[in-house]
C-alpha cells in the first residue's frame, strides 16, 4: 500500500451497515459515525412507503443502507459528481437496489416531495483540509470542503430543505464535531420541531435531525 494511501481504496471494498460497498478515490469513504444517522432515520415514526432522498450521496451508503433495510421506501439519491454517481450507480447493481440516482447540486434541480432529505455533506473548513491526516486528503475535496467556516453547504440544506419536506417531513444530517449550536440555533430560527443532535461513539455530537 502506498503511503498515506488509505488502505479502503487499495482494497476498493468497505462494509457499511452490513453492506459490501465498492470505493475509489471519487468518494468519501463511509465512516461507522455515519451508520448512526442510518439507524436513527428507521427510527423515525414515517408513513407508509416514504420518500426518502439521499443528497450528496457518493458512494451511496446511506441510500443503500435505508433501502436494503427498508424495501418498501421509495429512496433516490443525488450528487454532483458524475465519477461519484457512477460508483453509486455500481454499488446499487451489486447490491440488487433499484434506486433512482441522478446529478444534483445539494437540492438544486430535485423535484417532488420528500418524507426524508438526508445527507452527509461536506463540513470541514476550507483552511482545515491541509491539517487532515494524509490518508484522509486522499479523498476527494468535494466531499470535504464545507466552505469558509465548514457551514456552508449545512445552512443550505437546513435553510432550502423546508421547500422540499412534506408536511412533518424531516431533515436529517451528519454535521461537524464542534457545529451543534449553529445547527440547533438556524434549525430553531427557521421553525423547524423536535430538533435534536445525538453523539456518536465517541461523545461527539455527530447528527441533526429536525422535523419541519
Amino acid at each position: 500500500m502506498r503511503e498515506g494511501h488509505p488502505l479502503q481504496y487499495s482494497t476498493g471494498r468497505v462494509r457499511f451497515f452490513g453492506l459490501t460497498l465498492d470505493v475509489d478515490d471519487s468518494v468519501l469513504i463511509p465512516r461507522p459515525e455515519t451508520e448512526l444517522l442510518v439507524e436513527e432515520i428507521l427510527r423515525l415514526s414515517l408513513p407508509e412507503k416514504p420518500r426518502v432522498l439521499d443528497v450528496g450521496t457518493g458512494s451511496a451508503a446511506l441510500a443503500a443502507a435505508l433501502k436494503s433495510n427498508r424495501p418498501d421506501w421509495r429512496v433516490e439519491a443525488g450528487d454532483v459528481s458524475m465519477e461519484a454517481l457512477w460508483t453509486a450507480g455500481r454499488n446499487f447493481q451489486n447490491l440488487n437496489l433499484s434506486i433512482p440516482h441522478y446529478c444534483a447540486w445539494g437540492l438544486t434541480g430535485v423535484k417532488g416531495s420528500w418524507t426524508v432529505v438526508v445527507s452527509n455533506p461536506p463540513y470541514i473548513a476550507t483552511g482545515d483540509l491541509d491539517g487532515l491526516p494524509p490518508p484522509v486528503q486522499k479523498e476527494p475535496r468535494l466531499a470535504l470542503d464545507g466552505g469558509r467556516d465548514g457551514f456552508e453547504l449545512i445552512a443550505m440544506l437546513i435553510r432550502k430543505a423546508p421547500h422540499y419536506l412534506t408536511r412533518d417531513g424531516y431533515l436529517c444530517l451528519e454535521i461537524g464535531f464542534d457545529q451543534a449550536g449553529k445547527v440547533l440555533g438556524l434549525a430553531r430560527r427557521l421553525g423547524y420541531r423536535r430538533i435534536r443532535v445525538l453523539n456518536d461513539g465517541a461523545g461527539i455530537p455527530r447528527i441533526f435531525i429536525g422535523q419541519w
